[in-house]
């Protein structure tokens, strides 16, 4: 169980420069390092031990699906069109007629990408998750002996 204060200094660490952070869920390890996105930007990226792979997020695909990617990853939506398209359909065929001839104009797409702009919202996200336990780093438990 990870407190209030674990959860405050993990906030701030991850919002540094170089921050990274290993967490258990269960036998999985789930890692997050901030890394650089594009020039100028760097995003935090949730990896699942140690690897990143795009095909976990494809539910049809069983084979390689990951159910980690829902509790870990960054949820997006979107319309599944354009706003454009959308006022055009509307205007065409009116608006009760238009959502018989396309049922899924108002439609959203979901998918999940592995990054974080922001600590605060990994965190939020990471908080909500039961099990969770952080690994500290192995340099502060030499410390902690030493003194």
């Amino acid at each position: 169980m990870i407190t209030k204060e674990q959860w405050a200094e993990i906030e701030k660490d991850l919002a540094g420069y170089f921050g990274s952070k290993d967490f258990y869920l269960g036998k999985d390890k789930i890692s997050v390092v901030r890394e650089a996105w594009k020039e100028g930007e760097r995003r935090l990226i949730v990896y699942f031990n140690g690897s990143l792979r795009p095909a976990w997020t494809h539910k049809q695909d069983n084979k390689n699906y990951n159910p980690l990617v829902e509790k870990f990853w960054c949820k997006k939506s979107r319309a599944k069109w354009r706003a454009k398209f959308r006022a055009s359909m509307t205007k065409i065929y009116g608006k009760k007629r238009v959502l018989q001839e396309c049922p899924d104009l108002g439609e959203k797409l979901i998918f999940y990408v592995p990054f974080f702009a922001k600590a605060k919202a990994l965190v939020t996200q990471f908080k909500k998750i039961t099990g969770l336990e952080l690994i500290e780093p192995e340099s502060k438990s030499q410390e902690a002996s030493m003194v």
